[in-house]
């Protein structure tokens, strides 16, 4: 059945999410692809999206730049065409952050701007501080430190706003921005203005 098959799906890509936060590379590979050729065959477009940004994260931790770029390239694709704005401008935070590895900056501040622009209209506070995390992380290697100061003052802001916890995804890339830059204070925990999606 087309639910137990969807089911099986997001178990692998659960299961590869947690191979490669855990640093094992390559076990979260074949988990990915076989969520995304599942995903194919049932026939949902939007979880294709979100497995194939899944797995050009991963490809990019591998250092196959080529295929994570086509994998992001799929993904923006089918979130554009499905109109998923937060799904489109959250793959576009990750190609950008692959190009900024890269060192291809121009092409890294145009997925940049087109990232940011849907994660602010979506209001994804979240990911938009991810995504300026990785701008100052792009600033600071390449010289700019006003630029990665700037970007560390609004993901933290943002951060504050929302009561990330300093242990999460968001207040982790702050406090190695903020470390980078070499300041010392760590990300507050503050109260939640609102509920907070997964950080």
């Amino acid at each position: 059945m087309i639910g137990e098959r969807g089911g099986e799906a997001c178990a692998l890509g659960v299961l590869g999410s947690l191979h490669q936060a855990q640093c094992r590379l390559e076990e979260a590979r074949p988990c990915f692809e076989q969520s995304l050729a599942i995903r194919r065959e049932i026939g949902d477009r939007l979880g294709e999206g979100l497995t194939l940004g899944n797995l050009g994260s991963l490809l990019g931790l591998l250092g196959l730049t080529d295929e994570a770029e086509r994998s992001f390239e799929r993904a923006l694709a089918i979130h554009h065409e499905a109109a998923a704005r937060r799904l489109e401008g959250i793959a576009l935070g990750g190609l950008a952050r692959l190009r900024a590895c890269q060192g291809r900056r121009a092409e890294f501040l145009e997925a940049f701007a087109g990232g940011e622009r849907l994660l602010r209209e979506v209001d994804d506070r979240i990911e938009l501080g991810k995504l300026l995390a990785s701008r100052g992380e792009a600033d600071l290697a390449a010289g700019e430190l006003a630029g990665a100061r700037a970007a560390l003052t609004e993901a933290t802001s943002l951060a504050a706003a929302i009561g990330v916890a300093p242990e999460s995804a968001l207040g982790r890339s702050i406090d190695a921005l903020r470390s980078a830059l070499g300041d010392s204070e760590p990300v507050p925990a503050t109260p939640a203005a609102r509920p907070a999606k997964d950080a």
